[in-house]
């Protein structure tokens, strides 16, 4: 059964911090979830954002919703998670085409406030491709 966020209630982010072991082979990196129809569309980031500017992304296989509250190890020698934050995100689209990418996502949360922008809505992108999205804002506050 696939659930939905109640009718006037933004989907859930999370941004975690993705601690690689040795064996598995892979760099650390992070991991920027979004709730989408039942499950986390999973972006793999090799460096986090800062103010604004182009950045790189790799679309993973989605993940389990229990992924935005837990933090801990990851079975199969994938290493460790740590939350960095978690909040709610809403879609934007620029009909007025001010920006030349025209998907928006804001995403606000505990410590994060931040505006991403892409050429296509972020559930086309393809898997395991790099791909290139933009950060109209990154601001981080206690």
């Amino acid at each position: 059964m696939t659930t939905h966020p109640p009718v006037g209630i933004q989907p859930r982010f999370a941004l975690l911090h993705h601690a690689m072991e040795a064996a598995a082979g892979r760099f650390d990196h992070w991991d920027l979830m979004l709730e989408h129809s039942g499950t986390l569309l999973t972006l793999e980031l090799d460096r986090i954002p800062s103010g604004e500017g182009m950045f790189q992304t790799r679309r993973l296989a989605d993940h389990r919703l229990a992924y935005l509250d837990y933090e801990g190890h990851v079975s199969g020698n994938r290493g460790q998670v740590y939350r960095l934050d978690r909040g709610r995100y809403r879609e934007l689209q620029d009909h007025n085409a001010q920006h030349e990418r025209r998907f928006q996502y804001e995403l606000t949360g505990s410590r994060l406030k931040a505006l991403i922008a892409a050429d296509q809505p972020l559930i086309f992108l393809p898997f395991a491709k790099l791909v290139e999205l933009q950060a109209l804002q990154w601001d981080w506050h206690d």
